[in-house]
């Protein structure tokens, strides 16, 4: 015999639950203020940045979740890295120790 399962009603307030959730998720906790806008910088010196560290091009990439390639092609000129990377690499330039730290704790490096 099959057992009917019967759904909880939904709350009323369910869709002002959902966008509550979202505004948490966008934020990942951390404050009640939306970011509204990132000034992504027009360009990075990738070999001052890595020079500063005093790290090798290897170790640079995958401290920091780049690809050598691109570490190589930034550094000559042959490839400009995108928005997201030049943001990355912007503040890593001003705190590298947190960058790594952030990078750790997302579970995205050991």
């Amino acid at each position: 015999m099959r057992t009917k399962i019967i759904p909880e009603p939904l709350p009323e307030n369910m869709f002002e639950l959902a966008a509550e959730e979202a505004r948490e998720i966008r934020t990942n906790g951390v404050s009640g203020h939306r970011v509204d806008h990132v000034r992504v910088p027009e360009s990075v010196d990738v070999a001052a940045i890595r020079a500063k560290l005093e790290l090798t091009q290897v170790d640079f990439a995958a401290r920091f979740g780049f690809s050598l390639r691109a570490v190589q092609q930034w550094e000559q000129g042959v490839r400009k890295p995108e928005g997201p990377a030049r943001v990355l690499l912007a503040m890593t330039a001003v705190d590298p120790t947190a960058v790594r730290r952030l990078l750790v704790k997302a579970g995205l490096a050991a």
